[in-house]
């Protein structure tokens, strides 16, 4: 995992407005992307599930 605030500071500390990633850095950065949407649709779907049970149950 990516630590951001770690990461945020290293490119702050970088001169100029340019940066430039290695394919890997890059694989990591999509990796790490595509886990938080992961994790979004899961909680949206786990919400859902929770939503639609408490109605089942008549709980409001």
């Amino acid at each position: 995992m990516i630590n951001v605030a770690s990461a945020r500071a290293a490119l702050d500390a970088i001169e100029g407005e340019k940066v430039e990633l290695t394919k890997a850095q890059y694989s990591e950065i999509l990796t790490e992307v595509a886990r938080g949407n992961a994790a979004r649709i899961s909680l949206t779907n786990v919400r859902s599930i929770l939503g639609a049970s408490a109605l089942a149950a008549g709980i409001n």
